[in-house]
């Protein structure tokens, strides 16, 4: 029985060259998934053999049986100061780090982030733009070439701590792995949740802190920064990404950027529908009055002015 052949990502970038959405081609093969249907995405499902050992980081809070995230102190600063740059609307960006395993089970290190450029915001709802997505790669390969796109967040001004449905579409669409999360932050309720998947839904869950900010303490700067200047970090970081792991982010971003494309075009598609329908019901009422109007049967001595008649009662000059 033979199988059909997938396409390179050299392929797929040859069949799918325009940056306009509306020369996209009526059908893009943007997926590598098997034919079968795959296992809704659970952290549970990581076994420790598929990943490094490492062990667990310093600390606040207690490690759990089972998969857990970890995340630098530094990320969730630069998150909220994100957040408050922004009050009055949304904004997004992606968490950065490596999946290891300790002596427990595997866990989520997050040691990196990246601000969301040219991010769309429509209805209220932010979302990833093309743009967005080739600013956030580039800025990857250049600050954190090490590491991987481990999850996203985004801000709900004063609107608390939940994922709507626009975020589970970008969830399940952009980042279906086992241990791909969410972060959410409300910078004016100050509060803040993280989202693991567990079992195809995305669950709120307690996340482990790393104080990398303590005093005294060394923290890895990107090359960006100007305090980075001469300040060699103590911590050791994981061997460079292979050209293969590379190759796997790139057709990662590719992917997405062709999502992004089509959900851009279909809300545009909806905003037009949208807008036909209010303007059909207010248009609709003068509509149904006119013709209500000119259908109603006149009333003996009345005149129909927009016929031309005349009543007996009306002074003409006929008549004076």
């Amino acid at each position: 029985m033979s199988s059909k052949r997938r396409r390179t990502p050299k392929e797929r970038r040859e069949a799918w060259t325009s940056d306009s959405v509306d020369e996209l081609p009526t059908v893009v093969d943007v997926s590598d998934a098997p034919l079968t249907k795959e296992p809704a995405p659970d952290a549970g499902s990581l076994s420790i053999n598929d990943w490094p050992l490492q062990a667990l980081p310093p600390v606040s809070g207690d490690r759990s049986a089972r998969f857990q995230v970890v995340v630098r102190q530094s990320v969730v600063a630069d998150v909220r100061a994100h957040a408050l740059s922004q009050p009055d609307v949304e904004i997004c960006g992606v968490l950065l780090g490596n999946v290891f395993h300790d002596q427990t089970a595997p866990y989520l290190h997050i040691r990196g982030s990246i601000r969301g450029k040219h991010a769309g915001n429509h209805g209220g709802h932010v979302t990833f733009t093309a743009a967005t997505w080739q600013q956030i790669q580039e800025d990857a390969d250049r600050l954190y070439p090490d590491l991987r796109i481990v999850g996203w967040y985004h801000s709900h001004p004063s609107f608390g701590i939940f994922l709507s449905e626009m975020d589970l579409f970008i969830q399940k669409n952009f980042f279906d792995l086992p241990w791909q999360i969410a972060y959410v932050c409300d910078p004016i309720g100050k509060l803040e949740g993280l989202f693991v998947w567990r079992n195809g839904v995305p669950s709120d869950e307690e996340f482990l802190i790393e104080d990398d900010t303590a005093p005294g303490a060394m923290v890895p700067r990107p090359e960006s920064d100007p305090l980075a200047a001469g300040a060699a970090p103590v911590v050791a970081q994981p061997p460079a990404a292979s050209a293969a792991t590379n190759a796997v982010f790139e057709n990662q971003i590719e992917i997405l950027s062709v999502r992004i494309l089509r959900l851009e075009q279909r809300q545009r598609g909806v905003m037009i529908v949208l807008g036909l329908a209010i303007l059909l019901m207010l248009v609709w009422p003068m509509v149904l009055q006119t013709i209500t109007t000119d259908n109603q049967p006149l009333l003996p001595g009345a005149t129909n002015p927009s016929a031309g008649e005349v009543g007996p009662d009306s002074k003409t000059p006929n008549n004076r």
